[in-house]
């Protein structure tokens, strides 16, 4: 008889009996059963399915297919009869090939010894109240899918396949612990996902013990008092049991009479359990009938039971390892607990979720809380901000906007920090606007030309702009060939090896080093690196030691001060790849190694598919869906070392002469010259010969070390930037900059301890707010409404003091509107003084960046899950961070005899942002465009 596994439902895929597609519901491959989360207990009299009542551990409502004839109940029991047998004989099988309970203990040990816990994961254990020794004690460790086990792990150890950990994604090992404190088995806590958070580990074996029974997990703490603390789950019931002295015991899900042999055993020594009950959980029905026949097992047992209650009404309350302590935590009756958990009968109540779920969409999604701080800020004297900044390794200076932090940037010197180079990194190195800072050297990237704009801002010539704008002496070119640097930038090779390569074929070489000729990139770049002080461009930092031992930078004796960390200090780094280059990376693998090729063939061909596929919304493909899609098409033994040999790119084409066995490096500039070629031929070269480097990556973010969303053909793949990362870390010492910074996740994309200090203060009580109040959001995409009214005001304001009020604009709204004098969303209304004193501003639109590319910088700067709440604060954050710096671009803060006005055209909540005596709200321009 074939075996059926069970599958959520989800996507377009949805449960035939309630009509949702939730991954609550399950449902079997041969089409023979769906169990529904929202039937239980009732029989919805479906025309198509056949209620057979409920689920032995009351989680669903079993469903068979109705056949044309009628329903033979005795067809149904014996091939439930041979379901069981099955399972018997897989239990049997599985009891013979476990490993015993010393043997699982000793491997664990082992392996977690030999793993590890990464930084971050650490730091998530310490954020959950555990210290370090507990950690230790604990034996947690980091989960990397196909990361090699050391040798004498067992190969039936579950969580192990073919010497490698098979898992689905990165995330932290959990152990359980028996009543002998022996390593029994251990649950996945999975980064990336919304769903099954914990997973048991499973390889060849599954985490089974030999009698069938999942683990659960007990943990003693030598509290003599005769109780034990039963909770849901292996990892918080060891947290709890650390912060409070308990006597713990845990099992997945709640589950406990699923392991009715190791409860037994566990709870021997103790005279009366108390029952933990997650926050919310008396207002689900499901779970609610789960724990009444869990009491009903415990009660079995001859034990006296009580309920642990400190007011866990809802979601949004404390779990058992949440509370921070007992003092507020009462006992209730079991009886007492089960009898708050009723409710209306379930088919109403069903209705009433139908109706709920209609009428979603027209239900205002209530604002996220702001990110969780737990740091509070050291508060200091201005006059003091430079000896502040020398006395530690890693700062975060919040002062407010306008509280001087760039112009005091510009009066330190190496000396006073205590090193002997000082580099000023900023997102817009040649437009720093404050004067301390006018004199630092730049080091310049590479570029083909500057231009400066209407609002005297330096900008660089782009690939498709004419040349004859850019023929003033400080604005030439300085380097022969930017735009093939870029192109192979843009191919995602190896940060300094395609600059080395391109520029030693150079026919301008030698010009270009001593600054003789039309370019002079190379001279000014080694003059400005001689410098004690410099101004920088994240990406035009020189490589570090560790990352070019024979040619990088030392930091070692340098302080980095990041202008505007939220943008300068990005540890994001992006591929971009289409159609066109997985069907080059198919054609190098099939060519360098068959047997690589035809092990990922299913999955680049599923990619290339999905690339070709019409897209069926405006949004596209996001990662969690990816991951749904081809996370079990990448080979268990896939040598992802071996896959990027094979990957290495043919760079040839920068050497017209290899063919002939000799290198265009080796010539003199003569011979250089006369096989020279156009920068724009070879960067064309650059796009279609060099294979992009994209492969690896993208089953790294698979496997959840990056992130991926796919959007009108185009599969975005991001991950973090080592090198950057690098120099970060190299660095003697690190201050970032920043009013809006949160210092959890710059402490999360750093992996840096760093002290927070700040002037204090808030929005100036000198700015009068306006806020057009129905607009709706009002972001890039306008309806034609929209579109009219803030026209009709930004027409009024123009005409009503010009001279004095400036805009903040989406950058595409500009371009349309052949506006080249308001500064642009993203690109310059951050860090600039460029509208200093102007009493009024107008901020046309919400600045929110599109979530998918905020899911890439979240997933990976936090390594957190972007989809759930914690994803929706941080889009808050990014919001009201934005608003915040725009709002501080006039500088109010600096004319305190002066009142400035700032009008909003968008509805957003600022509360939390902007006091609420400070704003004024108003209806739209119809009739008074100024209000």
């Amino acid at each position: 008889m074939s075996r059926s596994k069970l599958h959520p439902f989800k996507g377009s895929n949805s449960c035939p009996i309630c009509g949702e597609a939730d991954s609550d519901c399950r449902y079997s491959t041969d089409g023979e059963l769906v169990l529904c989360h929202s039937h239980i207990g009732f029989d919805p009299n479906h025309p198509d399915w056949h209620f057979l009542g409920d689920s032995s551990n009351g989680v669903w409502g079993k469903f068979v297919p109705r056949k044309s004839e009628a329903f033979d109940r005795t067809v149904w029991l014996e091939k439930k009869l041979q379901r069981e047998i099955d399972r018997l004989e897989r239990q049997k099988e599985h009891a013979k090939n476990a490993l015993s309970i010393p043997d699982r203990d000793k491997a664990l040990r082992k392996l977690s010894q030999s793993l590890g816990l990464s930084r971050r994961h650490r730091q998530a254990l310490l954020d959950r109240g555990l210290s370090e020794s507990q950690i230790e004690t604990g034996l947690f460790f980091s989960i990397y899918p196909n990361d090699d086990v050391p040798p004498g792990i067992p190969p039936n150890l579950p969580g192990v396949n073919n010497g490698k950990i098979a898992a689905g994604g990165v995330g932290i090992a959990c152990l359980a612990f028996d009543s002998e404190g022996r390593a029994i088995g251990y649950q996945i806590r999975l980064e990336n996902v919304t769903d099954s958070k914990y997973r048991w580990a499973k390889g060849v074996e599954s985490s089974h013990l030999a009698d069938g029974e999942l683990p659960i997990t007990v943990i003693p703490n030598g509290k003599d008092n005769g109780q034990v603390w039963l909770s849901e789950g292996i990892l918080k019931p060891f947290v709890a049991a650390h912060a409070y002295g308990l006597n713990a015991i845990g099992a997945a899900g709640g589950h406990f009479s699923g392991a009715a042999n190791q409860v037994k055993e566990a709870i021997g020594p103790y005279r009366q359990l108390i029952l933990c009950p997650d926050a919310g959980d008396i207002n689900n029905p499901q779970v609610m009938l789960r724990w009444s026949k869990e009491i009903k097992f415990l009660e079995s047992l001859g034990k006296s039971i009580l309920i642990a209650w400190w007011g866990q009404e809802t979601k949004n309350d404390d779990d058992i390892d949440e509370i921070g302590n007992l003092d507020q935590v009462g006992f209730i009756t079991p009886s007492q607990f089960l009898e708050m958990g009723k409710s209306d009968p379930l088919p109403f109540w069903e209705k009433v979720k139908r109706l709920v779920a209609r009428d979603r969409k027209k239900t205002r999604k209530p604002l996220p809380s702001p990110l969780p701080t737990k740091r509070e800020a050291k508060i200091y004297d201005r006059s003091n901000r430079l000896n502040e900044w020398a006395s530690g390794k890693y700062i975060l200076d919040t002062s407010p906007t306008g509280s001087g932090k760039s112009y005091d940037a510009g009066k330190a010197t190496p000396e006073m920090m205590g090193v002997t180079d000082l580099f000023y990194i900023t997102s817009d190195p040649r437009n720093v606007s404050t004067p301390t800072l006018k004199d630092w050297p730049i080091l310049e990237g590479r570029h083909a030309g500057l231009s400066r704009n209407p609002l005297g801002e330096v900008r660089t010539r782009k690939r498709k702009d004419s040349l004859d704008r850019y023929q003033e002496k400080d604005l030439r070119a300085n380097c022969a060939r930017p735009f093939t640097h870029a192109a192979l930038a843009n191919q995602n090779i190896s940060h300094g090896i395609e600059s080395s390569t391109i520029c030693k074929g150079c026919q301008f070489l030698e010009l270009c080093r001593s600054g003789k000729g039309d370019y002079d990139y190379l001279q000014k770049r080694a003059i400005a690196l001689q410098s004690k002080r410099l101004i920088a461009h994240p990406a035009s930092l020189p490589n570090p030691k560790s990352y070019d031992p024979e040619n990088g930078f030392d930091y070692g004796n340098t302080t980095l001060i990041f202008e505007e960390s939220e943008l300068s200090c990005n540890t994001t780094k992006i591929v971009k790849v289409g159609e066109k280059d997985i069907t080059a990376s198919i054609a190098a693998l099939a060519k360098k190694d068959n047997d690589l090729f035809l092990s990922l063939r299913s999955l680049l061909d599923a990619v290339e598919k999905l690339l070709s596929e019409k897209q069926s919304n405006r949004y596209g493909i996001d990662g969690k869906t990816l991951r749904e899609k081809l996370l079990g098409l990448i080979p268990s033994n896939l040598d992802l070392i071996k896959l990027k040999s094979a990957l290495t790119p043919d760079l040839s084409f920068l050497d017209p002469i290899s063919e002939m066995g000799e290198s265009i490096a080796d010539m003199p500039a003569s011979v250089r010259r006369a096989f020279a070629e156009k920068d724009s031929n070879l960067a064309e070269k650059a796009e279609n010969e060099a294979l992009k480097q994209w492969l690896p990556e993208f089953i790294d973010s698979l496997q959840g070390k990056g992130y991926l969303s796919l959007n009108h053909g185009i599969l975005s793949i991001s991950f973090v930037d080592e090198r950057f990362l690098a120099i970060i870390n190299e660095a003697a010492k690190v201050i970032f900059l920043s009013a809006t910074e949160s210092i959890e996740n710059l402490e999360a994309r750093t992996g840096l301890k760093i002290d927070l200090i700040t002037t204090g203060g808030g929005i100036p009580e000198n700015i009068r707010f306006i806020q057009v109040s129905d607009l709706g959001r009002n972001g890039i995409s306008r309806g034609n409404q929209q579109k009219r009214m803030v026209k009709a005001i930004l027409d009024y304001y123009r005409q009503d003091d010009p001279d004095n009020t400036a805009f903040i604009r989406f950058q595409s709204h500009c371009k349309d509107d052949g506006d080249e004098t308001s500064l642009r969303h993203f690109v310059n209304s951050q860090g600039t003084n460029a509208i200093d004193g102007v009493t009024r501003l107008i901020i046309d639109g919400l600045p929110c960046h599109n979530l998918e590319s905020l899911r890439h910088d979240y997933a990976i700067s936090t390594g957190n899950d972007p989809y759930g709440e914690g994803f929706d604060r941080y889009v808050h954050h990014k919001i009201l961070s934005t608003v915040k710096q725009e709002t501080g671009r006039p500088r109010a803060n600096r004319y305190q005899d002066r009142i400035f006005e700032i009008v909003l055209l968008t509805d957003y909540d600022f509360s939390g942002l902007i006091p609420a005596n400070q704003l004024r709200q108003c209806k739209g321009p119809r009739d008074n465009p100024g209000c």
